[in-house]
C-alpha cells in the first residue's frame, strides 16, 4: 500500500447539498473573469464534489462559493487503516511537489472512516510541514 498521488479540488457541504453545490459553482465559473472549463464532478457520497484541480476555479470557490463548507486540494491519499502504515504511506507528501511554491506549508488531515481500525482521530491527525522545492 502506498500514497495516491492526486489533484483534484474538494468541496464539501452538508449532507445531501452536491446538486446545489454543483449549480452554484458552475453559475460562479461562468460568471468569473476567467475561461475556466469546469468538468463534471466525481461525488463522494451526498455532500463531497471532487473536480480535477484548476487554480482559476478554486480560487473563484474559496472567494465566492457559499454553500460548501469546506474546500481543499488533495494532493495525495492513502487507504492505509491503521497509524504506522499511514505515516509511511505520507513519506512522499513531505519531499518536494512541483505543484506548489517553495517554502509553503502543507496541512494533513485524516479522515477516519466507520472500518478503520485508526481509534484515536486526534492522535491521527499529522503536523505541519514546510516544502522545500529544488
Amino acid at each position: 500500500m502506498s500514497a495516491q498521488r492526486c489533484d483534484e479540488l474538494r468541496l464539501t457541504g452538508s449532507g445531501g447539498a452536491n446538486r446545489v453545490m454543483e449549480a452554484e459553482l458552475k453559475r460562479l465559473v461562468m460568471r468569473s473573469p476567467f475561461q475556466a472549463r469546469l468538468e463534471k464532478p466525481k461525488r463522494e457520497g451526498e455532500a463531497t464534489l471532487l473536480y480535477p484541480f484548476n487554480a482559476q476555479v478554486a480560487w473563484v470557490a474559496s472567494c465566492y462559493h457559499r454553500t460548501s463548507s469546506r474546500i481543499s486540494w488533495d494532493l495525495y491519499s492513502s487507504d492505509a487503516v491503521r497509524l504506522e502504515p499511514l505515516f509511511a504511506d505520507l513519506v512522499p507528501a513531505l519531499l518536494p511537489d512541483d505543484r506548489l511554491p517553495e517554502g509553503e506549508s502543507l496541512r494533513f488531515s485524516v479522515e477516519v472512516g466507520s472500518a478503520s481500525k485508526i481509534y484515536a482521530r486526534g492522535f491521527a491527525m499529522l503536523s505541519t510541514h514546510t516544502v522545500k522545492n529544488s
